[in-house]
């Protein structure tokens, strides 16, 4: 065996280890948020603002994110296909086409958007 290749190993275990120790203990965006928020211990950073209406929204969007899911309406099966005619599709002289897309836009606190009023989609159709 060559000698001090022992050392080396050891070396290398420690800074493989400890640096993947630090990513793994890195804060997520919403342990951020409450630390550098008005009541948290890093309050003073200059990316805080005291203002509640910046920061309540701010908040509310980490602890209900929003999922949008885009597919085309000829990728949903049959049954999804019924399903959906029958729950939102205003048209009953007009059917989508399979070409069309079908946007889901889901979050646990759906309560807080006024269609119309705060929330509005805007699509855009590239080719």
């Amino acid at each position: 065996m060559i000698p001090g290749w022992g050392w080396a190993l050891l070396g290398l275990g420690l800074a493989i280890g400890g640096s993947s120790y630090a990513a793994m203990n890195q804060d997520t965006p919403f342990e951020q948020l409450l630390k550098r928020g008005p009541l948290g211990t890093h309050s003073d950073s200059a990316t805080v603002s005291a203002n509640d209406t910046i920061y309540y929204p701010q908040l509310l969007t980490q602890l209900s994110p929003i999922n949008i899911d885009v597919v085309l309406y000829g990728s949903l099966n049959r049954s999804e296909q019924l399903s959906l005619l029958d729950s939102v599709w205003e048209s009953t002289a007009n059917n989508p086409s399979n070409r069309d897309y079908v946007v889901t836009i889901s979050t646990p606190l759906i309560s807080r958007y006024k269609i119309g009023e705060t929330l509005n989609l805007g699509v855009q159709e590239l080719e």
